[in-house]
């Protein structure tokens, strides 16, 4: 009878995973992002297609309300108007089905949702091959060092060792990248001699149900690392980055170090999803 009961249970608990749904929130000022393990080989939004036998693009879905792109293991989506309905999306990525629906919110809270499987400990690295659509250098790199002209934003993010403190002094995104301006201040009466700065999106997981939390850390590669040099005693530098605007999960943070030649006044910078998925666009 037990064996009966339990059984019950596990096929009403599968049925209701089976037959769950995700809504997909966007807008119409920016490309909201899906990535999944494997590369997109269907994608359909509900509603009657536009231009279906003149499309711009290939891969390429347009409905009356919404726009989708599937380019590798990413689908982008975006609203045609502030007035779209709610329709529809159904993906297929390799063994997996995603279907949900896809809803208007003028300034949603995440641009990414990452659908690729969490308890895999993967090696491979964000890289602008495998994660970076076709992109604008040259307009990455304008905007990035625009930075400096917009005024200091407040974050309370920082870190400070041995009179050396490594802080967060702007971050904007767009639908290409995100951007940072950190800022190196030397309080000490020593060269800060650099060595390298490293990013890394630090991942959440658990193996099972109610194990520990692991985390698995992933490089990512920068589209731009510009102006990295040495600090004087008792001054300051600011450092410019650009990632991938992908290549950041919501399950952890981005983890930005600075590390000495000696080693010895190495810092590591946390920022969390919430800063990047609410940060000013360009």
């Amino acid at each position: 009878m037990k064996r009966i009961y339990y059984y019950t249970l596990f096929l009403l608990f599968n049925t209701f995973l089976a037959n769950a749904s995700d809504t997909i929130y966007v807008n119409n000022q920016q490309n909201t992002y899906l990535v999944f393990d494997e590369n997109v080989s269907l994608l359909d939004l509900g509603g009657q297609r536009e231009f279906a036998d003149h499309l711009p693009e290939e891969n390429v879905v347009l409905v009356k309300d919404f726009g989708a792109k599937a380019e590798k293991n990413t689908v982008y989506i975006k609203a045609r108007s502030p007035e779209a309905a709610e329709t529809t999306i159904f993906i297929s990525a390799g063994s997996k089905v995603f279907a949900g629906i896809v809803c208007f919110k003028s300034r949603h809270e995440k641009i990414l949702y990452d659908f690729r499987d969490k308890t895999l400990n993967k090696a491979a690295s964000y890289n602008r091959e495998n994660y970076v659509p076709e992109v604008d250098i040259s307009q990455i790199e304008d905007r990035l060092y625009s930075l400096d002209d917009d005024k200091r934003k407040v974050f309370d993010i920082g870190v400070s060792n041995n009179k050396v403190s490594w802080s967060l002094m702007n971050l904007k995104v767009d639908n290409s990248a995100i951007y940072l301006k950190l800022r190196l201040e030397n309080n000490s009466a020593l060269v800060y001699r650099m060595e390298s700065l490293s990013v890394e999106n630090a991942e959440f997981y658990r193996k099972r149900l109610l194990s520990r939390k692991k985390v698995n850390k992933v490089t990512v590669v920068p589209l731009i690392e510009g102006n990295i040099a040495d600090v004087k005693p008792y001054g300051w530098h600011d450092y410019y980055i650009a990632i991938p605007v992908y290549a950041v999960g919501d399950q952890g943070a981005v983890m930005v170090t600075i590390r000495e030649t000696s080693g010895i006044r190495s810092l590591q910078l946390e920022i969390p999803p919430r800063l990047m998925n609410t940060a000013d666009l360009f």
